[in-house]
């Protein structure tokens, strides 16, 4: 019995010691964590908003809540019934939750499950930090006990709802009643309380404008759970899941919520005065104009137009947050051509062989399964073909495309030969385009499009101001090529339904989809003044119709954009580098066999751009056909001529008397024609046979012939000449 007594005061002393040492271990690490009430009803920092005029045109808060009291029980236990079920009975902290979270987690080898209540939450969100730390998470518990003893439940759920992250930059339930239903917090309904509790747990997976579905079936185990836990009855869980949820689609709010957005970008949340001044790019006319466009086709969009010196964004309007999406054919110049340029691969006059071609397992296809053969790399961009920029992204290497891709911020991680097509791991928002694309339009410079300006303090000091950092990422000699090539398009390419601007405009398109349908279709255009870029698709990524591509109704949108942006003034033609040449090409062997020759006198031409040095340097030994030495005659009615030919098989003669026109074709050196009386006029072409082909030598009008009852004379080529 001694000896049972024995160790059962053993046993109590090494409890006391741990017991000890846990509450000093406990006391050194908290000793530092203070509780501060003002911490936790910290409002938002007044934020006005200007626009390029310096105009105020919005004012609202930054980082943090319009606080609010009146919320009604039935949103709080929306949260509470998801969150925290036993938040009424427990003093703080619940450990019975603490303990199944600590076997979970120890089971799965993961910190995946909290065991937090609402109130750790709070003290977590308003006085600590985010990391996950044995240090962090005892100063929550005792910052917790000390919460609990000066505050009721409601002032803590209360306090709760105003400082937790709503997803889309809202914090506090205040903003995101505002946000997402355009509703003041006491005229929600259950439904969207639930909603909003639902998103807390994941704001940028489950809130409603990123992911409506996801955000839907998030709420139903809200509702769920305030059914087993008695809030509602098990009916009305099943008429509220089949209810419909509205979002606000209130696009003339979101250019100054990405506006916020940025400011808490910029600031890195950490910065308050009692006011701030934001001046962005915001031109209001056209801001106004855009949000009025009518929409020809039922799905949703995004427009956004950005000043291509500053690369400052004039104008946003969406019908839903701005989404990365497969950017498709609108990184053929970004990722292709442009790097293949750069790394002198090609010229634009380089042909290229478009026909059906397999890369191994990838079987890609052009748009409507169309095959042009050989065609030069200008035209392939032009008009977007796909077999040509697969090969030219081989040629070059995912390696180097993707690190010309990644310098203009697109963090591009895979490489396979579908980045040709905008095939990406994460896609592009629309903003994040229309700035690579700026980087044509400012001589191979990269800059970031932004929203804001510069930002002052509540008494006058510049706490930011946006330098318009540039990354040289091609010649500006590459950035003109792709500007040539995609003016082109407007003429004769994809975008040639905006063909008609009377001023230098480059445009590409992109469509993405199957043979079911489309999911995105673009429409980027730039001038020497701005960037404009469309996307129309559906935010749940269901598809379109596949009539609605890139050269169809967001074509047309930009055009109307375009018209509003320069009805009082043009923009100013690219500037040519001086190391661009234009130089004349034979046509006849370029057409025949691909080979680049420089035109004499006697070939017909096409003009090519190059960079100085990639230009073609051998002549083209091309001989038209033609006549020397001509002679003729008319004797009274009739008219003969004599010439010798020159590499030729002979001539059209085309004869042409009053409103008559006639033709002949004529082999040999002579031939002599009876006329009735009058006056005409001849028109010589010499002709050539090539295989099935004709070759034609430069017209040669003869002078006036009168055929007329005595009357002679004799006209020669030297006369003629005379």
């Amino acid at each position: 019995m001694k000896k049972f007594f024995k160790t059962l005061l053993f046993t109590a002393l090494i409890f006391v010691l741990i017991g000890v040492s846990s509450l000093t271990l406990f006391i050194s690490l908290t000793k530092n964590a203070s509780f501060n009430d003002s911490l936790l009803k910290k409002q938002g920092v007044e934020m006005e908003i200007y626009d390029k005029n310096d105009v105020l045109v919005y004012e609202t808060s930054y980082l943090g809540n319009s606080y609010e009291n009146n919320i009604p029980q039935k949103i709080k236990n929306c949260f509470i019934a998801i969150e925290d079920k036993r938040f009424y009975s427990h003093k703080g902290l619940d450990y019975k939750r603490m303990l199944s979270a600590l076997f979970y987690n120890l089971k799965s080898r993961s910190y995946k499950q909290g065991g937090s209540t609402i109130s750790q939450q709070l003290i977590k969100n308003t006085h600590l930090t985010f990391k996950k730390t044995v240090k962090r998470k005892l100063e929550e518990i005792k910052l917790t006990k000390i919460l609990e003893k000066k505050y009721t439940k409601d002032e803590i759920i209360t306090m709760y709802l105003n400082s937790i992250y709503f997803g889309e930059n809202c914090y506090g339930i205040k903003n995101a009643c505002k946000k997402y239903f355009n509703k003041n917090v006491n005229e929600i309904s259950l439904n969207e309380g639930a909603m909003l509790a639902g998103i807390i747990k994941a704001p940028s997976l489950y809130n409603p404008i990123a992911n409506y579905d996801l955000s839907i079936k998030r709420k139903n185990v809200v509702l769920h759970c305030m059914s087993n836990l008695g809030y509602i009855s098990k009916n009305e869980e099943e008429i509220l899941k089949n209810e419909k949820i509205s979002i606000s689609e209130n696009n003339d709010e979101l250019y100054f919520y990405l506006c916020k957005r940025e400011v808490d970008e910029i600031l890195n949340k950490y910065y308050y005065d009692k006011k701030i001044k934001v001046y962005t790019y915001l031109d209001s006319d056209l801001q106004n104009e855009i949000s009025s466009i009518k929409k020809e086709y039922s799905s949703d969009y995004a427009y956004v137009v950005a000043d291509n010196a500053t690369m400052g964004i004039n104008a946003f309007s969406s019908s839903c947050y701005p989404l990365k999406r497969c950017p498709a054919s609108t990184v053929k110049p970004l990722l292709v051509y442009a790097p293949c340029l750069e790394e002198n691969l090609i010229t634009l006059q380089s042909k290229i062989l478009d026909e059906p071609t397999s890369f191994g397992s990838y079987q890609p296809k052009n748009y409507n399964d169309v095959y042009y053969g050989y065609i030069s790399a200008k035209d392939c961009l032009s008009k977007s073909l796909n077999i040509p920029a697969i090969k030219l992204l081989n040629a070059i290497g995912t390696k180097k495309a993707k690190e010309y891709a990644n310098k203009m911020d697109m963090n591009i991680k895979s490489e396979h030969l579908a980045l040709a097509l905008g095939s990406f791991d994460n896609g592009l928002t629309l903003s994040q385009l229309i700035s690579c694309y700026g980087t044509f339009s400012n001589q191979g410079n990269y800059k970031k499009a932004k929203f804001v300006r510069k930002i002052v303090s509540n008494n006058g000091q510049k706490i930011y101001e946006n330098k318009t950092y540039e990354k040289k990422i091609f010649s500006k000699d590459t950035a003109y090529l792709i500007n040539y090539a995609l003016m082109d398009a407007v003429k004769n390419g994809t975008s040639k339904k905006i063909g008609t601007k009377n001023y230098q405009l480059c445009a590409k398109t992109g469509t993405n989809g199957n043979k079911n349908g489309n999911l995105d279709a673009y429409s980027i255009s730039y001038t020497t003044k701005h960037t404009v870029g469309i996307w129309l698709g559906n935010k749940n990524n269901s598809l379109m119709d596949n009539f609605v591509t890139g050269s169809s109704y967001p074509t047309k949108i930009n055009s109307k954009i375009l018209d509003f942006l320069y009805r009082n003034y043009l923009p100013e033609d690219f500037e040519i580098p001086e190391n661009i040449v234009t130089v004349k090409i034979d046509k006849a062997s370029y057409d025949k066999n691909s080979e680049m020759l420089l035109a004499n006198e006697n070939s017909p031409f096409i003009e090519g751009v190059f960079k100085k040095g990639t230009e073609p340097n051998k002549k083209s030994q091309r001989i038209l056909p033609n006549i020397k030495d001509y002679k003729i005659y008319c004797n009274n009615c009739n008219f003969t001529m004599f010439y010798d030919l020159q590499n030729c098989d002979g001539i059209y003669l085309y004869i042409q008397k009053n409103k008559n026109k006639l033709y002949k074709t004529i082999t040999g050196n002579n031939f002599s024609l009876n006329l009735p009386e009058g006056k005409y006029n001849f028109v010589i072409v010499p002709f050539k046979k090539d295989g099935n082909k004709i070759i034609k030598g430069k017209e040669i009008p003869l002078p006036e012939i009168i055929a007329k009852k005595d009357y002679n004379e004799i006209k020669n080529k030297e006369w003629w000449n005379e």
